[in-house]
């Protein structure tokens, strides 16, 4: 699915919103089309053993392109990163500061 172009058109019908309206637009619409990888919150568990920092690593590293998404399981940091910075950058040409640990990144 290209999530960058349905978003493109739905911000098109909005063109009356503010800024600020069009950035609530889309956490809350990105929101409805990605889901939280639970199986993120399986990694703690001791039984998986070596299994775990895989599946850890897996999820962590996965990159996602909005131009072709077909799985739309996320943790915080794939979404910050490749889903609602790089939508306001695109849609909004508004940069955004993701904060991590304590770390701003730009």
């Amino acid at each position: 699915m290209d999530v960058l172009a349905k978003l493109d058109e739905e911000l098109r019908l909005r063109k009356d919103y503010t800024l600020e309206q069009k950035k609530r637009y889309l956490y809350l619409r990105t929101c409805q089309m990605f889901s939280y990888d639970s199986r993120y919150h399986y990694c703690t568990y001791p039984f998986l053993g070596k299994k775990a920092e895989k599946i850890k690593k897996e999820i962590l590293e996965n990159r996602i392109n909005l131009k072709e998404v077909s799985n739309f399981n996320v943790v915080c940091k794939n979404y910050s990163e490749d889903v609602y910075s790089v939508l306001l950058k695109e849609l909004l040409d508004t940069d955004s500061e993701i904060a991590r640990g304590g770390v701003i990144l730009t």
